[in-house]
């Protein structure tokens, strides 16, 4: 039997009845109201693990980096350059106040370049794939950016895909 074989024979039919479950304790809880799109993930999770809550939940803090064009009008509290710097910053010297709340929490750390406007190659770690432009277009002259130019992403994927974990000594004991 091949692997593929092998994986397909082993894959079971969604779950039910914990699904319902936590959908009834929903109800509950919430009476007469839709469920929220978080609601619906758990239950669409809980149907295809068939397991009653998820197991072995790891907090991850996303940090989404990018300039904007606007800030060439002077309405920023900072220059545009400071956006790489604090990216570099998140990642190599990991001296930045997210990194102290990411390690209280035993979280991981995602930063991820959504349009920083200036050269990262240089920062190891940097998730780029989600990268829409070098920044936006000021605000002020036009449209910052375009529906299309916002391709279809998913931060959950995120997670799964890049991990890093605050050194052993950053996080929070469990005492």
């Amino acid at each position: 039997m091949s692997l593929l074989e092998e994986t397909i024979a082993k894959i079971q039919p969604a779950d039910h009845p914990a699904a319902m479950e936590a959908a009834a304790a929903l109800d509950q809880l919430f009476p007469e109201q839709q469920p929220s799109a978080l609601q619906s993930l758990l239950l669409r999770y809980l149907r295809a693990t068939g397991k009653p809550a998820p197991k072995n939940l790891r907090c991850c803090t996303i940090i989404c980096c990018a300039d904007h064009g606007v800030a060439a009008q002077g309405v920023s509290a900072y220059p545009p350059e400071t956006t790489v710097q604090m990216t570099a910053n998140y990642l190599l010297a990991q001296g930045a106040a997210a990194n102290a709340f990411a390690g209280f929490a035993g979280s991981d750390l995602l930063v991820v370049d959504m349009g920083i406007a200036a050269d990262t190659t240089g920062i190891p770690g940097l998730v780029r794939h989600y990268r829409i432009a070098a920044g936006t277009r000021d605000m002020t002259q036009g449209a910052a950016m375009t529906r299309g130019a916002t391709p279809a992403f998913c931060p959950a994927r995120w997670a799964s895909r890049t991990r890093r974990r605050p050194p052993a000594s950053r996080r929070r004991s469990a005492a």
